[in-house]
């Protein structure tokens, strides 16, 4: 399964990473901010640690939307709330009714703009973590040392009540 990431900011840098590092699978990342994108291609990847420890470059592919020629089967969307609907404008071209879409974004309406352009049975929800970002450089911080698997609740848009399904991210 492939990945990509819209939004290489702190979020989307947290959760692509974790896919890379420790489910060892194959992730890009779009963003549209251009300090962002050409601080991590001059360095290589982005920095990453945990609770500031193991700082490490983990090499990244990091592209604009107008660049990127990708085909992912999971989208996973971490812009700003203000910026979401000119990213997903930016982004319409790579998306296809075979893709499944996943946002943990604080706030409110954002799902109902993902619905502008996947159907809600391929959109799924979830929590975040904490950490902070710079351009080019993230800090994890939890507050039990990483055990090489993360787990998060989510739940697809289309379902209601209850709980959801509980699932490993990575």
């Amino acid at each position: 399964m492939k990945y990509a990431v819209i939004g290489a900011g702190g979020m989307g840098i947290q959760y692509g990473v974790l896919l890379q590092e420790f489910a060892h699978k194959d992730v890009d990342f779009i963003d549209t901010w251009k300090p962002n994108v050409e601080k991590i291609r001059e360095q290589g990847g982005a920095y990453v640690s945990q609770d500031g420890e193991d700082r490490h470059l983990v090499p990244i592919d990091v592209y604009y939307p107008e660049e990127y020629t990708g085909e992912p089967d999971v989208w996973i969307v971490f812009v700003k709330q203000m910026q979401l609907d000119a990213v997903l404008r930016r982004c319409a071209h790579l998306f296809n009714d075979r893709q499944i879409v996943f946002s943990a974004m604080n706030g409110y309406g954002h799902f109902e703009k993902l619905n502008e352009y996947f159907s809600k049975d391929r959109i799924y929800g979830g929590t975040d973590r904490r950490l902070r970002i710079w351009p080019g450089r993230l800090q994890l911080h939890r507050r039990r040392p990483c055990q090489g698997h993360e787990s998060m609740l989510l739940r697809r848009r289309s379902e209601r009540g209850g709980e959801g399904g509980r699932t490993g991210v990575v």
